[in-house]
């Protein structure tokens, strides 16, 4: 389970959310689960510094850029985030597709990106237009929805070629896994996944 806390708290009120999580998962959490926080960049040092040697809760940031260094002023490369303590990366999030434009090419670049440095994306994937389609229909061929075809058939490929050396871990919106499995279904059979 990640926690995304977007751009919220101050830094002394992420060290006191941190430390409350920790506790209540240690308390509560009586099976392999990791919980993962993903604070805003400018805490992850501190942040990775109070959860260093916790099993059960990782680190992980929201997002990281595609390149490894240059002139990108506000960004923050896979590698700077894996030498602050960081091993998950959220990528491809709604919001950065909305208000960022990010596009499966640029985000395919930036999960390469965070796989090279040894991060665990977490592929966040959701429908186009979510709300105003029926994912249902979509599968069942009343309704295309190219997008959301590419980007499934893009993860479930992605898996099987990456599930022998990386782990990946996908981010479905409630809509999406309503009508995964039939989606699933139908790529296994056509593709033999």
């Amino acid at each position: 389970m990640a926690g995304n806390w977007k751009m919220n708290k101050t830094y002394d009120e992420g060290l006191a959310l941190v430390s409350e999580i920790t506790n209540m998962v240690q308390d509560e959490v009586n099976n392999e689960a990791i919980v993962v926080v993903c604070p805003p960049f400018p805490f992850l040092a501190g942040i990775g510094k109070a959860l260093a040697g916790n099993d059960k809760v990782k680190l992980g940031a929201q997002n990281c850029h595609q390149n490894e260094s240059g002139a990108y002023t506000g960004e923050v490369s896979a590698a700077m985030l894996k030498s602050v303590g960081v091993e998950y990366v959220i990528l491809g999030h709604s919001e950065r597709r909305q208000y960022f434009l990010e596009d499966n090419q640029l985000l395919e670049a930036k999960v390469k990106a965070a796989l090279k440095q040894g991060l665990k994306p977490i592929f966040c994937v959701k429908m186009a237009n979510e709300g105003k389609v029926n994912c249902v229909k979509s599968l069942t061929g009343r309704k295309t929805n190219k997008a959301f075809y590419h980007c499934c058939l893009i993860a479930v490929l992605s898996l099987k070629y990456l599930q022998a050396s990386y782990k990946l871990e996908l981010s479905f919106s409630d809509k999406v896994l309503n009508c995964w499995s039939i989606f699933a279904q139908k790529l296994f059979y056509i593709f033999g996944c």
